[in-house]
């Protein structure tokens, strides 16, 4: 059975951080971790999840719902059952009543390495309008960021891709540019290796793309397109780094990150400078200490509160050999910067585990959100498995707790069979007030009850499939999820 349940934490670490309260979602029988947060029109948010099973041979995307003070909600799946894979969604908000989301996904009757693009338009309710896929006969391709244009509404997708479906040649960097329906108006394709790391626009509609590049060095590229996609300048910063990002601050503006490793300290850092549209730098600052690896949040850490407050978001004491399941403590490192690289509030955010940012973003009082995933290292169960992480920071940088709830639901509870097929037993193992609700898959609630030592529901009416079963007390609300099958 899969069970979730939030947990909320009240930590003490060295440094930076003191009594923080943050919250994560823990499930009990799969890896989960966030990969990607935005805002709605009532100003909560959709975290983008996956649950891998099956040791990573399976990938399936969910959305978790949050108020605007980073609670818990709800939950809602977004597979696709004919798609054993998605590699990556990123959501990209089209209008109030709209979004769109960008994937790279492998159908179940391809092979292994037969992955391409997928893009999906969902109403307000995260159903379905329609999707596209973009397949190739001879590359395998990742999308890692997208971006709307705001005037005309074409997207343009970005990612890397590999020569041949056994992915023997690559990864090389390209784009796609898109109209409103999906469809294509131009492709570039890059010629030597690299990947993307962000994309915008500049002061002028301009399409500014980060990469970084092997050959002949590693370095910095930002590559500049007209609004087609068919003519780009290019410039770089010849200097050792990954990771690398460029955000248009001004007309002849601009502020690139990347993961520079630094001699002295023997480890990376966040390193940061101002350039013109050439890539000549006329500033440069770096985030990080010494003898710890920092690293760039994976595919968006760079971003801006407003046009003079820059947000650089990353992991670190990153670990490089075990990315996601190391066994040391990682935290959230979160900054805000003025435009001049002066430091508003630096925080460094975690308890004990490791912790992989994937996605930092402004919030609609002036603060930072970040998710990605938490791993404990200490507890680890079970094996190998990771829980999705939402942080949220203030315009100050001070964490504020979305939940005052430390209840571990599943040891409250026995909630069986599992599967069931006419009656679901609830039975409470303490004397505290619950009430019950039931949910299908696609989020509508089904029926609700006061929940007693003993509950028994009918359940015969449903037809098969996954169910939701979520226990509300005066402390918080827990979600287990639970199969009927006749």
């Amino acid at each position: 059975m899969r069970i979730f349940y939030l947990i909320f934490i009240i930590c003490q670490v060295t440094g930076l951080l003191h009594a923080q309260s943050f919250s994560y979602l823990h499930s009990t029988d799969s890896d989960d971790y966030a990969v990607d947060i935005f805002t709605l029109p009532d100003s909560s948010y959709q975290m983008i999840c996956f649950a891998t099973a099956n040791n990573n041979s399976l990938f399936s995307p969910y959305a978790v719902h949050l108020n605007k003070a980073g609670g818990y909600m709800g939950v809602k799946s977004l597979e696709d059952t004919s798609l054993s894979n998605y590699y990556m969604l990123k959501f990209i908000p089209f209008d109030v009543n709209n979004f769109y989301a960008c994937a790279s996904v492998r159908k179940k009757e391809t092979s292994y390495n037969s992955v391409d693009i997928m893009l999906i338009k969902y109403d307000s309710n995260l159903d379905t309008i329609w999707t596209k896929i973009y397949k190739t006969n001879d590359t395998t391709e990742y999308v890692t960021n997208a971006v709307l244009n705001p005037t005309n509404k074409e997207l343009i997708l970005s990612g890397f891709y590999y020569k041949g479906i056994n992915q023997a040649s690559g990864p090389i960097p390209y784009c796609m540019l898109l109209d409103s329906m999906g469809a294509v108006i131009n492709k570039f394709y890059e010629d030597t290796f690299g990947y993307t790391c962000s994309i915008g626009y500049d002061y002028n509609n301009k399409i500014i793309l980060g990469a970084t590049l092997f050959y002949p060095n590693l370095q910095t590229h930002k590559y500049s397109f007209n609004s087609n996609l068919n003519s780009f300048d290019t410039c770089s910063i010849f200097e050792t780094g990954l990771n690398a990002s460029f955000l248009c601050l001004q007309s002849n503006k601009f502020i690139s990150t990347y993961d520079q490793y630094h001699w002295q300290w023997n480890s990376t850092s966040l390193r940061i400078s101002l350039t013109d549209s050439n890539c000549n730098i006329f500033k440069t600052a770096e985030l990080g200490q010494s003898g710890i690896d920092e690293r760039m949040a994976l595919f968006h850490g760079l971003d801006s509160v407003s046009k003079n407050r820059i947000i650089i978001a990353g992991t670190s004491n990153f670990d490089y050999g075990f990315a996601y399941f190391s066994n040391h403590q990682g935290q959230f490192h979160c900054a805000v910067l003025d435009d001049s690289l002066n430091i508003i509030w630096e925080k460094n955010a975690g308890d004990f585990a490791y912790h992989f940012l994937y996605r930092a973003m402004p919030t609609y009082d002036g603060g930072v959100i970040a998710v990605g995933s938490r791993y404990d290292y200490i507890k680890n169960f079970p094996p190998v498995s990771r829980d999705p992480i939402v942080m949220k920071f203030d315009s100050l940088g001070n964490i504020q707790g979305s939940f005052d709830n430390n209840y571990q639901y599943q040891s409250i509870f026995n909630v069986y069979p599992n599967p069931a097929s006419d009656i679901l037993n609830i039975e409470a193992l303490d004397n505290l007030e619950y009430e019950y609700e039931v949910y299908n898959i696609t989020g509508d609630r089904l029926m609700q009850g006061e929940l007693k030592s003993h509950t028994k529901i009918n359940i015969l009416k449903f037809s098969s499939g996954v169910y939701y079963l979520k226990i509300v007390s005066k402390k918080g609300s827990s979600f287990k999820r639970f199969l009927v099958k006749h």
